[in-house]
């Protein structure tokens, strides 16, 4: 019975130290995972620092590569009459470079981490698609539905996808990448461009916007009523456009016109709504196009009203919404 006592108690005594190493072990493996967080971290916001320092770094010696700039002083009477009035003052190009140099490493400091970070925009920072890009795809359904549904997209809200949002996020897109690069952010402080995003906004404009901007051009010359100013174009307005009753039939007359000038059969479909696609109303245009001789281009088309003034209240709708003015471009 002792023997049996003592095997006992020397299995509880072996189960306490088992449970004491296994406590000293946890312990040890808490201590390294806060260190290793630590260490990274700490890593991470030397990456920041080391990253605006070389911008900083960047933006002193290109100021500093600057010729100096000639500085200018009051003239007595008798000088100005040969002069014209001010002459340079007399001072050595190593001062003038020195002081520019010192006076862009003051500055430095302060006016780079502006510049990195309006260069954090999300419009060109994020890998996501903005809002306001057109990423889904026509329906499938008869042409007026169709036509319905590209008027109501001619909004300049944001936060709602858009045919003029859309051009307008593809504009500051690329100016902004363009500007990245010239600056020498890209892969720096101020990322790296993403080219699977550039080339899906500029398929969904190619492909999308600049075709319907094509078909709402045709469709303005007979509806324009349709289309609101600026000021009234907002996307729970537009919301409520559709095609119908008077509409209708003025369209199908128009559509019918388009087929007689053009020679089409009877049972073709752009004579019957009902029937007609939006690629339908989009071949016919393009043969008119060519029997006149006088090409579609998106361009003109957005340079006339109402599409040139949706465009540029869209414009400032977007700026404003991504803080982006900052670094490419200038609303008045």
């Amino acid at each position: 019975m002792v023997q049996a006592m003592a095997a006992e108690e020397e299995q509880a005594s072996r189960a306490l130290a088992t449970a004491e190493q296994v406590a000293v072990v946890q312990g040890t493996l808490n201590d390294v995972t806060r260190r290793l967080e630590a260490h990274a971290q700490s890593q991470t916001a030397a990456n920041v620092r080391a990253d605006t320092a070389f911008a900083a770094l960047s933006h002193a010696s290109a100021a500093a590569a600057r010729p100096p700039q000639p500085e200018t002083r009051a003239v007595t009477p008798r000088q100005a009459g040969r002069t014209g009035g001010l002459v340079p003052v007399a001072a050595s190009r190593q001062e003038a470079a020195a002081a520019d140099a010192a006076a862009a490493a003051d500055n430095a400091s302060a006016a780079v981490p502006d510049v990195v970070a309006a260069y954090h925009s999300p419009l060109i920072r994020d890998w996501a698609m903005p809002v306001e890009m057109m990423t889904n795809r026509m329906e499938a359904k008869p042409l007026f539905h169709q036509l319905s549904e590209m008027v109501r997209l001619c909004h300049v809200s944001v936060g709602q996808p858009g045919l003029f949002g859309s051009l307008a996020c593809n504009q500051l897109y690329m100016e902004g990448v363009a500007r990245m690069k010239a600056d020498g952010l890209d892969g720096g402080a101020g990322g790296r461009e993403n080219k699977v995003k550039t080339e899906k906004m500029h398929n969904v404009v190619k492909n999308t916007a600049k075709r319907y901007i094509k078909e709402l051009h045709w469709l303005h010359g007979h509806l324009p009523h349709l289309f609101k100013p600026p000021a009234e174009a907002t996307f729970e307005n537009m919301a409520k456009v559709k095609i119908e009753g008077d509409d209708y039939t003025a369209l199908t007359a128009a559509l019918n016109l388009e087929a007689n000038a053009l020679g089409l059969p009877d049972d073709h479909d752009i004579r019957h709504p009902t029937q007609a696609r939006s690629n339908t109303l989009r071949g016919v245009i393009s043969a008119k196009a060519g029997r006149t001789g006088k090409t579609c281009i998106v361009e003109e088309m957005l340079s006339s009203s109402p599409f040139r003034e949706l465009l540029a209240q869209a414009q400032k709708n977007i700026i404003k919404k991504y803080a982006y003015l900052c670094c490419c471009t200038r609303v008045d």
